[in-house]
C-alpha cells in the first residue's frame, strides 16, 4: 500500500505544475460602521481549555490602502478575565502581543505585512503557565498567563462582544490557515478556503462555524467584480495611473477619475469641450512626466491635459475612417518617447512602428530589424520595467498586410529591443482548437517571467474575456478566474487590461461603440494574483489536459490525507470547541449630549422592530421585516430600474415618466424591443417589492410611482430627505439625528451610474452645509467631539472637503490629540496634491496655530 502510495505521488507531482490558489478570511474594520466589521469566534458558547502544551498558530497579511490601521487582529480571554491580545499599532507601525498591561513588539515593516503571509504562532506552556510569542518561526519573548491550569480561555479574531473585553476596533488584515495543536498533534485546523456564505468548516472534527460580516477572499481572486459602467457620448480613451491607482476615461466633454485607492469616481467637466472624438484615438498616462496625454495617429497629433485648466490642448478631426483602429502602444523611458505599433484600417492590416519624442514633438517610423512581425491588429503589447523591450503577442493579420490575401490568426510572441530597434520571436502558442484574439494590453508580472492577457473568440458578437497566464519563453497558458461578458463587433469593440501595483488588482475596460458614437464603457476587477479557473468556458484549447490533472491530483491528495488520519488517528482527550453560534458584534453607544429647544421635534429615524428597511447610505442594501437581506434579490438592471424610481419618487412625489425610463435604461433598442423589456422587468421588480413588503411600483397619472406603507418599511434617503427640507433647528440632537443615517457611508457608494451623479452631489452639499452651520455655531470645547464625528462624516461624502479639515483639526487639538490632527492634515495634503495637482494652499499651522 505505502509503495503504491509514493508511486502515485510521484506521478501527480510531475504532471501537476505547482500552483498556488490565493485564499482565506479578509476582516472589515473601520472602511465600514461597527455592526459591519468582521468577527471570527472559535469558541462560540464556552471557553476552550489548554490541558497540555498548545500552539496556535495562523498566516496574516494586512490590508494595503486603508483609512485606518490601528486595531485588533485577535483577543484571547481566560476565564480569570486575563487578556492576551494582538493589536496593531498605527502610528508606531508595531504589532502588539499583549498580556495583561504588558507587550512586546514587533515592527510591521521588518515583516513585509503588506505584501507577503506571516505566520503567528502563540505557544502556551503548561508547566510554566507562559505564552510565547512567534512570527515566522523567530520568537519575540514570552509572557506569563497568570491562569489556572489547565489554561481554559475564549478565543476571538477580529470584533467581539465578550462582557468587559468588547471592541470593535478591528484592524484591516487577512488571516488563513489557522490550527492548534496539543503535543504537536495536530486538533482543529480551519484552512478558510471557503468561497461564500458566513459559515468557516473546521477540517478535523468537519464542523461548521459562523462568521460575521466574512470576506472570502478566494473569490475576490477567481471571480470578476463589475465595478463601474457608463455611457459617453463619444468615443473613449482610456489611461492608467500606476501610482495614484487612477483609472482615466476620456471623453470629449468629461474626464472621469475611478480612483480603485478610495472606490470613487471623480468627474471633471472640461473647461473647453472639444469637437468630438476621433474614432481610432487612444490615451496615455506618461509616468516620466506625470502628464496624461490623448493621441490620433493618423494625424500625428498629440494632446496633453492642463489639470489646473481642466482642457487639453489640442483636438482632433472627427474621420471616421482611422487607419489604425486596435493600434498597441506604450512609452519607452529609455528614449521618451511614444510607441504605435500595428492596427488596421482600409482593408489593410499594419506592423508600422512609430514613434513620438516627447522633448522634441516630432513623430517618425522605426524601420526594425531582426524576425518578421507580421502585419496585425487584436494583439496585446506589454513593456518591462526598464521601458526598453516590449514584447507583443498574437493577433489577426496577414503576411502581406492585405486583408483579401489569407488572413488568419497568430498566436506568436515577440520582443521588440527599443535601443537596437530589433524583433526578437520568443515562442509561440499552440493552434487551438477555437481561434482567439487578444486585449489591447499584456501585463507582465514583476519579479517573473509570467504574463497576463484576455483572449477572445472574434467569430462571435456575444463574446467572452478569458484571462491566461503565460510565460515569455514557453509556448503553454492556463485558463484564470472566470469569464466577462463581451460584446465584439470589430472595429466597434476594445478591451483592455491594466495592473495596479497599488491595489494588487487587475482592471478590464470593455468598449462598445453605436453607430452615433455613444459607447458603453465597462470596467471589471480581480484581486491579484488571479486563481487557476478549473473548468471555464474556454474561448480557446489551452492545456484541459493539465486542468484535469489538477482536479485528479486534487481528489487523489484529499483522500490519501483522510485515509492517513484516520488510519493514525487516536481519541482526543482535550476538550472540543463547542458549538458555533453568531456572534452579534458590538456598536458603540452614542453619548448622551444635551440639546438647544428645537422649533420641532426632530423625527424619529431608527427603523421598528418589525419593518423592512432600504439603505442607500453605504451600500445599496434592501431587508424585510424579518431582517433578513434581501438585495440579491435585484439584478443589476433592477436596481438601475428600483432607484429611478425610488429617487424620483422622493425627490418631488411626483415619480418619473416611462419614456424617461425607456431613453436612459435601452438607448440603443427599437421602441418596440425597449418597451417589451420595460414590462418585463417592471413586473419583476413588483414581484420582488411583494416580498420586501410596505411598497409597491404605481402608474399614476402617466408617472411611476413608488408607493411607501410607511408604517411597514424605513427608506434612509427618505427620512434624510424629511430631515433636511423641514424647518429644524441645527443643534446637537438634530445633529446626531443626521449622523444616525450618514454614518453608514456615502450615497450609494458603489454605484456609478451617470445620472446618479446630480443626486450623489446634492446629498453631499445638503451635509457639507448642515456641517458648516454647525460647526460655525457649536461650542468648540463642550462640543469637540460631535464636531470631529460630524467632520469625518463629511470626508464619506466628500474626501477633499477643507472646511470639515478645518474643524477636524481644531477639534482633535481640543481634545488633545495632536498627533492624530498631523497625521489627519498629512493626509488631506497628499489626497489634494494628487487630485489637483498643486500643494494645498493652507499649513497646519494656519489651521490650528499650533506648530
Amino acid at each position: 500500500m505505502l509503495r503504491t502510495i509514493v508511486i502515485s505521488l510521484i506521478i501527480i507531482f510531475f504532471w501537476l505544475p505547482a500552483f498556488s490558489q490565493s485564499f482565506g478570511l479578509q476582516f472589515a474594520s473601520h472602511e465600514t460602521v461597527q455592526e459591519k466589521r468582521t468577527s471570527f469566534n472559535l469558541t462560540p458558547g464556552k471557553s476552550v481549555c489548554f490541558e497540555e502544551n498548545t500552539d496556535l498558530r495562523f498566516d496574516f497579511m494586512l490590508r494595503s490602502n486603508m483609512p485606518v490601521y490601528f486595531g485588533y487582529l485577535l483577543r484571547i480571554v481566560t476565564d480569570q478575565n486575563r487578556n492576551i491580545d494582538i493589536v496593531y499599532n498605527e502610528r508606531q507601525r508595531l504589532l502588539n502581543f499583549i498580556t495583561g498591561e504588558k507587550y512586546i513588539s514587533a515592527p510591521v515593516d521588518s515583516l513585509s505585512a503588506f505584501d507577503q503571509w506571516n505566520q503567528v504562532i502563540l505557544r502556551f506552556n503548561r508547566k510554566d503557565r507562559s505564552v510565547e510569542f512567534l512570527i515566522n518561526n523567530k520568537s519575540l519573548g514570552s509572557s506569563h498567563t497568570e491562569s489556572e491550569s489547565p489554561l481554559c480561555c475564549r478565543i476571538i479574531f477580529g470584533a467581539n462582544d465578550l462582557p468587559g473585553f468588547q471592541t470593535a476596533d478591528v484592524a484591516p488584515f487577512l488571516i488563513r490557515e489557522v490550527r492548534i495543536t496539543r503535543n504537536d498533534k495536530l486538533r482543529y485546523h480551519f484552512p478558510l478556503n471557503e468561497l461564500g456564505g458566513n459559515e468557516a468548516t473546521e477540517q478535523v472534527a468537519g464542523r461548521k462555524y459562523i462568521i460575521s460580516n466574512p470576506g472570502w477572499i478566494a473569490p475576490m481572486h477567481q471571480y470578476w467584480k463589475k465595478l463601474y459602467s457608463t455611457r459617453t457620448s463619444s468615443v473613449p480613451a482610456l489611461a492608467f495611473n500606476k501610482e495614484r491607482d487612477v483609472l482615466y476615461i476620456i471623453s470629449a466633454d468629461s474626464l472621469y477619475e475611478y480612483s480603485l485607492k478610495n472606490d470613487a469616481l471623480r468627474t471633471i467637466r472640461l473647461s473647453e469641450k472639444r469637437r468630438s472624438m476621433a474614432y481610432g484615438n487612444q490615451g496615455i498616462y506618461n509616468e516620466i512626466d506625470n502628464k496624461l496625454y490623448n493621441f490620433y495617429i493618423d494625424e500625428h497629433a498629440v494632446s496633453v491635459y492642463d489639470t489646473l485648466q481642466n482642457r487639453w490642448d489640442k483636438s482632433f478631426s472627427s474621420d471616421p475612417l482611422t487607419v489604425f483602429w486596435q493600434a498597441n502602444k506604450f512609452i519607452s523611458s529609455a528614449d521618451s518617447s511614444l510607441y504605435t505599433v500595428a492596427g488596421y484600417g482600409q482593408l489593410q492590416y499594419k506592423n508600422l512602428i512609430q514613434r513620438y519624442h516627447f522633448n522634441t514633438k516630432r513623430w517618425d517610423t522605426i524601420q526594425p530589424k531582426g524576425d518578421f512581425f507580421m502585419p496585425r491588429y487584436l494583439a496585446a503589447l506589454g513593456v518591462n520595467a526598464k521601458g526598453d523591450t516590449a514584447y507583443i503577442l498574437g493577433g489577426y493579420g496577414s503576411k502581406t498586410g492585405d486583408q483579401m490575401l489569407n488572413p488568419r490568426h497568430s498566436y506568436d510572441l515577440l520582443a521588440f529591443d527599443v535601443r537596437n530597434k530589433q524583433f526578437t520571436k520568443l515562442t509561440e502558442l499552440k493552434e487551438p482548437e477555437h481561434p482567439f484574439c487578444f486585449s489591447n494590453s499584456l501585463i507582465l508580472e514583476p519579479g517573473t517571467d509570467n504574463y497576463y492577457t484576455l483572449i477572445y473568440p472574434n467569430d462571435r458578437f456575444n463574446s467572452k474575456l478569458q484571462l491566461i497566464r503565460g510565460q515569455l519563453h514557453a509556448p503553454g497558458y492556463e485558463l484564470m478566474a472566470d469569464t466577462i461578458p463581451y460584446q465584439f463587433l470589430d472595429v466597434e469593440s476594445f478591451v483592455d487590461l491594466f495592473y495596479s501595483p497599488v491595489s494588487k488588482k487587475l482592471l478590464a475596460v470593455t468598449l462598445h461603440t453605436n453607430k452615433d458614437s455613444a459607447t458603453d464603457v465597462q470596467v471589471y476587477t480581480l484581486n491579484f494574483p488571479p486563481n487557476k479557473m478549473l473548468a471555464p468556458e474556454a474561448p480557446g484549447n489551452s492545456a484541459s489536459s493539465s486542468t484535469w490533472l489538477y482536479i485528479a491530483g486534487g481528489v487523489f491528495l484529499a483522500a490519501l490525507a483522510r485515509w492517513w488520519f484516520m488510519k493514525k488517528k487516536k481519541p482526543s482527550t482535550g476538550r472540543d470547541l463547542s458549538q458555533p453560534a453568531t456572534v452579534p458584534v458590538p456598536v458603540a453607544d452614542a453619548a448622551t449630549i444635551a440639546a438647544a429647544p428645537l422649533l420641532h421635534q426632530a423625527p424619529p429615524i431608527a427603523p421598528a422592530i418589525d419593518t423592512a428597511g432600504i439603505y442607500l447610505f453605504g451600500q445599496f442594501e434592501v431587508l424585510n421585516k424579518e431582517k433578513q437581506a434581501q438585495t440579491a434579490l435585484f439584478s443589476p438592471l433592477l436596481k438601475e430600474l428600483f432607484l429611478l424610481i425610488l429617487l424620483h419618487t422622493c425627490k418631488d412625489g411626483k415619480g418619473i415618466n416611462p419614456e424617461k425610463i425607456l431613453e436612459m435604461l435601452w438607448p440603443d433598442k427599437s421602441s418596440k424591443d425597449a418597451r417589451n423589456n420595460y414590462q418585463v422587468n417592471i413586473a419583476k421588480l413588483k414581484t420582488v417589492c411583494e416580498k420586501i413588503g410596505g411598497i409597491n411600483i404605481s402608474r399614476d397619472g402617466g408617472q411611476l410611482r413608488l408607493l411607501v406603507e410607511e408604517e411597514n418599511i424605513f427608506i434612509d434617503y427618505r427620512k434624510f430627505s424629511e430631515l433636511t427640507s423641514g424647518q429644524y433647528m441645527i443643534n446637537n440632537q438634530y445633529v446626531l439625528s443626521l449622523l444616525e443615517l450618514i454614518q453608514r457611508g456615502g450615497f450609494l457608494t458603489q454605484l456609478h451610474y451617470s445620472w446618479l451623479d446630480d443626486y450623489k452631489s446634492e446629498v453631499s452639499g445638503i451635509i457639507s452645509d448642515i456641517f458648516v452651520k454647525y460647526a460655525t455655531t457649536a461650542d468648540p470645547e463642550t462640543n469637540a467631539e460631535l464636531t470631529l464625528r460630524f467632520a469625518n462624516a463629511v470626508f464619506l461624502f466628500d474626501q477633499l472637503n477643507e472646511e470639515a479639515l478645518v474643524y477636524k483639526l481644531k477639534s482633535l487639538m481640543q481634545l488633545g490629540r495632536h498627533g492624530m490632527a498631523k497625521d489627519s492634515f498629512s493626509k488631506f495634503a497628499k489626497e489634494y496634491k494628487e487630485n489637483y495637482g498643486v500643494d494645498f494652499e493652507k499649513t497646519f499651522v494656519q489651521i490650528t496655530g499650533n506648530s
